[in-house]
């Protein structure tokens, strides 16, 4: 039978004997931003109270903002025209 301290050696030995796995590099979570970012032009639809459907989307007192070239002309006009919702032109990136 072998010695526990024999045994706790006979592991060092095999661990330091085995070569170590080289690090690998961190991914960067957040790619870096460019300076020229993209500026998407859009509309911040929101319903001037409750919830309001208009072309296939549900809009209520928190809204959302959706890309003009997600958009028809026509949506747009919609949209803008219509007295039960607040339509605000923004810009994303």
């Amino acid at each position: 039978m072998t010695a526990p301290a024999e045994k706790t050696a006979a592991k060092t030995a095999t661990n330091k004997a085995s070569p170590k796995a080289a690090p690998k590099p961190k991914a960067d979570p957040k790619p870096k931003a460019d300076s020229k970012e993209e500026v998407i032009p859009a509309l911040w639809i929101k319903a001037k109270s409750g919830s309001i459907r208009r072309c296939g989307h549900r809009f209520d007192e928190t809204g959302f903002g959706i890309a003009l070239t997600a958009l028809t002309d026509e949506e747009v006009e919609i949209f803008n025209n219509d007295p039960d919702l607040i339509v605000e032109e923004v810009t994303g990136v």
